[in-house]
């Protein structure tokens, strides 16, 4: 639950705790004494939207700081803070935090109920969240399986439109890749060939000169030198027997005869290899000229070429076998479809059972809020189960009806024109929810919008219940409902310095019966008013002990 709250520099307020209690923390105060201040600085807290409007005049930023216990005694401390700049800093338990992580925290410990939660009944779309929400998991699974189906079905359906496209140009797809295939086939290249024809169209242009040249190297190798440098070797090697230093020299030397033996023999070789062909050179320049047009035809080297024919030949072969996909995904999509569309007929009739029991509860307890003679239904209407508008929430359309008054038609929420009608139909859904809603406190801004007299005292019952599970904090201006608070808390305003502040009190005994007789509209302090104020806490408090029907 909230215990505590510290806000600074928001809006009119320098500096204001608040501590909150267990039950129902009822918050009263005169008409602008900032009740809806302290309501905006919770909502801020956890999580919700920063106005830098609302940073006090004269700072440069605002400051809300919240402390949340469980009842296993683990705390929870959130921080929030917002400059004038647009900057906005979040903190859970000390440590920095996204804005989302305090949206989903503080969502987990405080929910809040206002003019604006109220506003979100008038949306259909909604009412489908309450009932899947009621049906808890038994609807979750329901509605995964039926979700989960349905995207294979659509994925499937995705793949078979693609293959249906490739089929139209199939024929023609196979065609141009038989006639690639045939074409690099006939080509016969080899890895690295235009790079080897390259070097030997050099060498053919180049003959004379590599001729003359390697011929002359080896006229000087003939000449003399190898045979001077192996009578070298020979003396020197009959010396390194009479002096050992000499060895290492001649193990050189003797590897340098080797050496320039091979590379003779190599010379002599290559010498007799350079005979010249000019129908060689012309065949190898074609060859040449072959490729280089192949490879400027498809931008690919010959490496790229042959890759490009080894893919060419597994797409032609899936192409061949494409019309069995085709015919094998149209069965399965067929499949899927009448899979989706069975567990989707699961997932409503399990809605309609539980959107039977829903609205008969709302019904029960709205007629305990003094709505002796209204009618509440929950109006499901399928769609047709068509594939390309299927809905991943279902056949269903939900919408809430409600009539307040015996003989008058059932009317979507949107066109209830009461405020004190449609909060009470929010306070119902939220006494449904109420003990199997995990959320341990619940803040209520005018709730009591419209009404008065037996009807916020049947509102104040309802708060009180939700008790019995939750923390509830609640702004009334409607002593009836004031009663009913296990503790009262009044706002107020004064001026220091000529400077306005909020103040809080938390009122009891004779404070708080003139409270609740200025509530109440009576003259304060007065007999009548006192007494008055007295039977609205007696009547609560036995209410209180006698329990509130939760049906």
């Amino acid at each position: 639950m909230l215990v505590e709250i510290r806000i600074k520099n928001f809006a009119i307020i320098d500096e204001l705790a608040l501590s909150f209690e267990p039950g129902l923390n009822a918050i009263t105060g005169e008409t602008g004494s900032g009740k809806s201040i302290i309501i905006e600085a919770i909502n801020l807290l956890v999580g919700g939207r920063a106005d830098t409007t609302r940073i006090k005049q004269g700072t440069e930023s605002s400051e809300i700081e919240g402390l949340f216990v469980f009842d296993n005694g683990r705390e929870f401390v959130l921080r929030r803070s917002i400059r004038r700049d647009g900057k906005s800093r979040a903190y859970i338990n000390g440590k920095i935090a996204a804005i989302g992580e305090l949206t989903e925290t503080g969502g987990a410990l405080l929910d809040i109920h206002g003019q604006h939660e109220q506003q979100s009944l008038l949306n259909p779309k909604a009412h489908l969240e309450l009932i899947d929400r009621f049906g808890g998991r038994e609807i979750v699974e329901a509605k995964r399986a039926f979700q989960k189906t349905l995207e294979r079905e659509k994925l499937g359906r995705q793949e078979l439109e693609g293959l249906k496209t490739a089929e139209a140009d199939r024929e023609n797809r196979l065609e141009v890749l038989s006639w690639q295939i045939k074409e690099i086939d006939d080509a016969k290249l080899e890895p690295g060939e235009d790079a080897e024809l390259e070097r030997q169209v050099q060498r053919l242009k180049n003959h004379a000169k590599l001729f003359e040249a390697v011929g002359l190297g080896l006229a000087h190798l003939d000449g003399g030198a190898i045979d001077s440098l192996f009578l070298c070797r020979d003396e020197i090697a009959k010396a390194s027997e009479a002096d050992k230093t000499l060895a290492e020299t001649s193990s050189k030397v003797e590897a340098t005869c080797a050496s320039l033996d091979e590379v003779k023999q190599f010379l002599h070789n290559y010498h007799e290899s350079l005979a010249f062909d000019a129908g060689q050179l012309d065949q190898y320049q074609t060859r040449l000229y072959f490729l280089d047009d192949l490879k400027k035809k498809y931008a690919l080297s010959i490496d790229g070429l042959i890759e490009h024919h080894e893919a060419a030949l597994v797409k032609q072969e899936s192409l061949k076998s494409s019309h069995l996909r085709l015919a094998e995904l149209t069965n399965e999509v067929a499949q899927l479809f009448d899979k989706a569309k069975r567990e989707a007929e699961i997932l409503s009739a399990i809605r309609r059972r539980v959107a039977k029991r829903f609205g008969e509860l709302i019904l029960s307890h709205l007629r305990e809020m003094d709505f002796s003679t209204c009618q509440f239904q929950v109006q499901i209407k399928n769609r047709e189960f068509v594939a390309d508008s299927l809905s991943n929430e279902g056949l269903e359309q939900i919408e809430f009806l409600f009539s307040a008054n015996a003989g008058e038609d059932m009317r979507p929420l949107a066109r209830i024109g009461s405020g004190g009608e449609l909060a009470r139909v929010m306070l119902a859904i939220r006494t449904v929810f109420g003990q199997s809603d995990g959320t341990p406190s619940l803040v209520f801004d005018e709730i009591d919008s419209g009404i008065g007299g037996k009807t916020a005292v049947k509102v104040g019952e309802r708060l009180a219940a939700l008790t019995a599970s939750h923390q509830v904090i609640c702004v009334t201006h409607l002593a009836q409902i004031a009663a009913f608070g296990d503790h009262h808390l009044v706002i107020g305003k004064r001026v220091v310095a000529g400077k306005t502040e909020i103040r809080v009190d938390k009122v009891l005994g004779d404070d708080r019966l003139k409270e609740l007789s200025r509530l109440s509209g009576l003259i304060n302090e007065s007999r009548v008013s006192v007494e008055h104020a007295r039977q609205l806490l007696d009547q609560a408090s036995g209410k209180k002990v006698s329990g509130v029907p939760n049906d």
